[in-house]
């Protein structure tokens, strides 16, 4: 079987505006932008986190003090795929230096860098779906700044919520370790 990853590229007339405020849509609501880099005890008022401790800290790890991205956004959804129950979850990243923010090759270098790494790991290689990135235009309004989200969507597949959950939980523990390893802050990440 082939080991396949997968990046999609968005270039519409939608730009995310950040910050954003909570909004209700035909399948849900979407809750307010909650920045946790400034403020990472409001992690706790995520509700797509609640019950799902390797998400919470997946996302503990992208805003942690330390790090390159800064999360923007989350969405999670559970769904029939393929037969099976499927959990899926989207985080947005940027860059937290804005020069990489506005720079679209240092985004697709650093897709390119991270779908790779993945292509090398069985969890994300048995189905294409189960890894995707997208790149999207975004707004910063109170900094001015336009440039580049990355969702990056995960999903977890199982007979039950349960196992589809435990499955979405080996990518995101996985993930945690891939978006601190040296090749994603050096030579192309380093100021």
């Amino acid at each position: 079987m082939p080991r396949k990853v997968c990046i999609r590229l968005t270039l519409d007339d939608e730009t995310l505006q950040i910050p954003y405020g909570t909004e209700a849509y035909a399948e849900g609501t979407i809750h307010p932008y909650r920045s946790l880099v400034q403020a990472p005890e409001q992690i706790g008022l995520i509700p797509e986190v609640e019950g799902q401790p390797a998400l919470r800290k997946l996302l503990e790890t992208i805003n942690a003090p330390d790090g390159i991205f800064e999360s923007v956004r989350i969405d999670t959804s559970y769904h029939d795929y393929e037969g099976q129950m499927a959990h899926v979850v989207a985080v947005g990243l940027i860059f937290r230096d804005r020069a990489w923010f506005q720079d679209f090759d240092r985004c697709l270098r650093f897709a390119g860098q991270l779908l790779e790494t993945l292509h090398g790991n069985t969890l994300f290689c048995a189905h294409e779906d189960l890894a995707q990135l997208e790149l999207q235009r975004a707004v910063l309004r109170e900094e001015h700044v336009q440039g580049w989200i990355m969702d990056l969507f995960l999903m977890g597949q199982g007979r039950d919520q349960q196992a589809c959950d435990a499955d979405l939980a080996a990518r995101c523990r996985a993930l945690q370790g891939l978006l601190h390893r040296p090749c994603f802050t050096e030579p192309d990440f380093t100021s």
